[in-house]
């Protein structure tokens, strides 16, 4: 009888450590990485966000924007950052507030 307590203790622990597993995975799959589009956790990947322009700061390399569901998000703006307004890729610096805008590649600040 107690092998067996063993042995079902063990297969519950080993049950238990396969599904932290999956979940660790899931969430370092879809929670920090641009495949979640609309992301907030900090200093991750913004993947794609589409929006208005709040505010854009050049000379911080820092872009506000209002998203689909209304949420403002800050966004770090680097050399790798694509910014588009009407289908065309421009730079921080040409945006103004109210500008529709498509951001890929920014790093999310809050």
């Amino acid at each position: 009888m107690k092998k067996l307590k063993q042995t079902v203790g063990l297969g519950v622990m080993a049950m238990t450590l396969v599904g932290i597993s999956t979940f660790v995975g899931a969430a370092d799959r879809y929670g920090n990485t641009s495949e979640s589009p609309t992301s907030a956790v900090q200093g991750t990947n913004s993947g794609q966000i589409t929006g208005l322009v709040q505010n854009a700061d050049a000379s911080n390399k820092q872009l506000q924007v209002k998203d689909n569901s209304g949420q403002v998000e800050t966004l770090n703006v680097s050399d790798a950052t694509v910014i588009k307004r009407d289908g065309q890729t421009v730079q921080l610096a040409d945006l103004k507030m109210g500008d529709p805008v498509i951001v890929e590649g920014a790093t999310l600040t809050k």
